[in-house]
């Protein structure tokens, strides 16, 4: 599972301006497909009661309508950090909105930012930690799938002695023990 930060990409900057009493991250997560989660922290309860529906509504808007497929708008996750106690009615509200995302309260936090991954993956993922973290501005998600298909493919290929002949049926089935390789390589990501 790889994270992605995501902080300095100008539409993030753009919402960070619009909504400056609260603190935004953006992580994208690839697992099974990418997980676009905003960590948004707040201070303030009332600013939080009077602006998270303005705030999901933008990034449904700006960031949701550009995902590339059904996977990753379904798993568009918004986690608030509040510093104090969430009152109940509020809490129940905001996480029992069914537009756009997933919306979680985490209250009386008390950790850091650096603390927001542990949360994540322990919310969405239920484990306590992922394979590699990369910090980048921008990214091109399919590059990053096909790269990682590609190299393990002809690793899988190449280390069996597989020699593909397209078109035979020995190379379907060359082909199936490739894919089960493949998807045993990457179970630990399920």
């Amino acid at each position: 599972m790889e994270i992605e930060v995501l902080n300095g990409t100008p539409k993030l900057k753009e919402l960070q301006r619009k909504f400056s009493a609260f603190k935004i991250n953006y992580f994208r997560i690839l697992k099974v497909g990418y997980y676009n989660v905003f960590c948004i922290s707040s201070d303030n309860n009332k600013f939080l009661e009077r602006n998270w529906v303005a705030l999901k509504n933008l990034i449904a808007g700006d960031f949701q309508v550009d995902f590339d497929n059904d996977f990753e708008k379904w798993n568009l996750y918004l986690i608030f950090f509040v510093k104090g106690k969430c009152e109940k009615g509020l809490k129940y509200k905001i996480e029992n909105d069914k537009f756009s995302s997933r919306k979680i309260i985490i209250d009386n936090y008390e950790g850091s930012e650096e603390g927001y991954i542990d949360v994540v993956n322990q919310k969405l993922f239920y484990k306590s930690d992922f394979i590699s973290i990369k910090t980048k501005k921008t990214s091109n998600p399919k590059e990053i799938v096909l790269k990682k298909l590609s190299d393990n493919i002809k690793k899988i290929a190449f280390d069996a002695g597989y020699q593909l002949k397209p078109g035979s049926g020995e190379a379907k089935e060359l082909r199936r023990k490739a894919y089960k390789e493949l998807l045993n390589l990457y179970s630990y990501e399920v």
